[in-house]
């Protein structure tokens, strides 16, 4: 985490994953965090298939529906790249720019499928963990 000359504190977006934030997040429950990391490792294509669907139909508004459910989902789940790019895209999508938010899409798909694999990885670390809260 890092402050801005305000003091205001943000999280990096450079990462696909802030573990340490996760966890604070879930009040280091295990099992919570692990419902959710494998509710999304389950449902990341029923997030990027609205995406891809709105950009073929030209539909900014469900476009911006879309891309703001990820951007949700991503931020709950410490993943401030992905959290980020369909920030990116719902702004682009409340603008009308389809074309420009398109530009994203294989961004967005790369950055999905590695929390998905950043997911699996934490999922098979903590296989064997007996204790509810870490």
């Amino acid at each position: 985490m890092k402050a801005d000359e305000n003091g205001i504190r943000s999280f990096s977006t450079d990462v696909i994953f802030n573990k340490e934030e996760f966890f604070r997040r879930n009040n280091g429950d295990l099992d919570i965090a692990l419902g959710l990391v494998t509710i999304f490792i389950e449902s990341s294509p029923k997030y990027i298939l609205p995406i891809c669907t709105s950009l073929s139909e030209g539909s900014a508004v469900a476009l911006c529906k879309s891309a703001h459910k990820l951007k949700g989902a991503a931020a709950v789940l410490s993943l401030p790249l992905l959290t980020e790019t369909a920030r990116r895209i719902e702004s682009m999508a409340e603008a009308g720019d389809i074309e420009k938010a398109g530009h994203l899409l294989p961004e967005l798909e790369q950055q999905c499928a590695q929390a998905v694999k950043v997911f699996q990885e934490l999922l098979i670390s903590l296989q064997g963990v007996s204790c509810s809260r870490l």
